[in-house]
């Protein structure tokens, strides 16, 4: 036996069809926000558009900024220390 929800479900197919379903997805966004007067819908997107337009230029700079910094640790000088080698100076006398 079917729960209820899976009855509801299948008495709606069997009534509407499949074409009686909403589509797949959040509603509103592949239809171009239907529910939104065109202006506010504008306003929206610019809205949006703005805040990603930020949003690239914050990473533009952090990422100008790593790639200086990595320049800058990579033209250190490395010292060549060897796990073994010959001691700097040597031991001293008990």
């Amino acid at each position: 036996m079917l729960d209820g929800g899976l009855q509801v479900a299948r008495q709606f197919i069997e009534s509407e069809g499949p074409d009686g379903l909403r589509p797949i997805g959040r509603p509103g966004w592949r239809s171009g926000m239907p529910h939104m007067d065109p202006e506010r819908r504008r306003q929206t997107s610019e809205a949006r558009i703005a805040d990603l337009e930020r949003k690239v230029a914050q990473q533009s700079m952090l990422i100008d900024f790593l790639r200086r910094a990595f320049r800058r640790v990579e033209a250190l000088p490395h010292n060549n220390i060897k796990c073994g080698g010959v001691a700097s100076t040597e031991r001293s006398e008990p």
